[in-house]
């Protein structure tokens, strides 16, 4: 079960969610059998909270908040509203995504765009 679970969740994680509801030894399929096992890793991963620490500062950070604000931008040309020629695109744009590939996608589609548009 832990192993399954390490393909959507950071594995330091799983022992904390699990061990609680004594479901640590248990297998994949026995949980996918018992709905009820099930709810309660659920809602254990829902309703899990944690105390943070610290943090490696902003050179250990993976989004930094700040840039060109969207409303400056139109998003279909991803062109300058106040300076004709002037594209912008990626992570100089004020959007701070998710993990998981949604500043990567915004790249690339950014770009895509304003290389449509030059």
């Amino acid at each position: 079960l832990s192993l399954w679970m390490q393909g959507f969740m950071n594995k330091k994680l799983i022992y904390p969610i699990l061990e609680p509801l004594k479901l640590q030894n248990e297998t994949v399929g026995s949980i996918f059998l018992n709905l009820d096992k099930l709810e309660l890793i659920v809602n254990k991963i829902k309703h899990f909270e944690f105390k943070v620490n610290g943090s490696k500062g902003y050179k250990g950070a993976e989004v930094a908040a700040g840039g060109v604000e969207t409303k400056e931008v139109d998003a279909k040309s991803m062109e300058s509203k106040k300076q004709k020629g002037l594209y912008f695109v990626g992570e100089v744009l004020d959007v701070d995504g998710d993990r998981g590939g949604f500043n990567l996608h915004l790249a690339w589609i950014s770009a895509f765009r304003a290389g449509e548009n030059v």
